[in-house]
């Protein structure tokens, strides 16, 4: 049966002559051993099952708040789910259920465990490789948790700065006079936000800024979608009908 203090201080010098991927933690009390990664620490600690059974538990845990936290977390949870990379068992569970005293009712836990039997099958050689590859593959799928929390605060942003700006950019798409260096400000300001055909059909739009939506328009959707504007080259009044399909959108987007 492997001795799993044994087997941290063996890890630990395989990782000072850079032979163990990841920095080893050796306890000076409790049994077992930590890795110490970028997500933050796997402990790997012996549990005797209720059952008799006598196991080696690998557990990293992340206390998850609502929020962006909470969804980016659950995607990854979601991606396992799919692609099952991870051998263990990756959740969200109720922090306070989980035993986090100090949690609000809302608050999360992103918990991975992997429980294996040692029972005598498994060499030291065998656990050490297997330790290694399921923490290199939690710390790839984890690798992802900051760059998705980032992203949707971003997104957040972004979403605020909109609803602050959009009711001016209403009032001068409204404007017949609005000309068409504020129609290319207000179209770079709200590119990613479908204003292409509120300022395409403007009636001061000019061909360069007709020419740049439909590049934009390209750009996004792809050749299976056509652009659906017109000739940027044809006379303003040519999109009459358009304008005021455009003009309708907007004075209700206001209310």
């Amino acid at each position: 049966m492997i001795n799993l203090d044994k087997l941290g201080i063996a890890l630990w010098g395989a990782w000072q002559v850079d032979r163990f991927s990841h920095a080893i933690e050796v306890p000076p009390v409790e049994e077992g051993f930590h890795l110490s990664l970028p997500i933050g620490r796997i402990d790997v600690f012996p549990h005797h099952h209720h059952d008799g059974e006598n196991l080696i538990v690998m557990r990293w845990t992340r206390l998850i708040t609502p929020g962006n936290q909470f969804g980016a977390a659950q995607s990854l949870v979601n991606v396992d789910n799919d692609d099952r990379a991870l051998t263990g068992d990756f959740a969200l569970v109720d922090a306070i259920q989980w035993g986090v005293h100090d949690a609000a009712p809302e608050d999360k836990v992103l918990q991975y465990q992997l429980a294996l039997k040692n029972n005598g099958n498994w060499t030291y050689g065998e656990l050490a490789s297997a330790i290694e590859l399921e923490a290199s593959q939690l710390a790839a799928l984890l690798g992802r948790f900051e760059d998705l929390v980032a992203s949707r605060d971003e997104n957040d942003r972004t979403l605020e700065e909109d609803d602050q700006d959009w009711p001016g950019a209403v009032e001068a798409l409204l404007n017949e006079s609005t000309g068409v260096a504020m129609l290319g400000v207000i179209f770079e300001r709200f590119e990613m936000n479908s204003v292409h055909e509120h300022v395409f059909f403007h009636p001061n739009a000019d061909k360069a800024l007709r020419d740049r939506i439909i590049r934009s328009w390209d750009s996004a959707a792809g050749m299976d979608r056509p652009q659906p504007y017109g000739d940027p080259a044809a006379r303003s009044d040519t999109f009459s009908d358009q304008r005021r399909e455009s003009v309708s959108y907007l004075r209700s987007s206001l209310d």
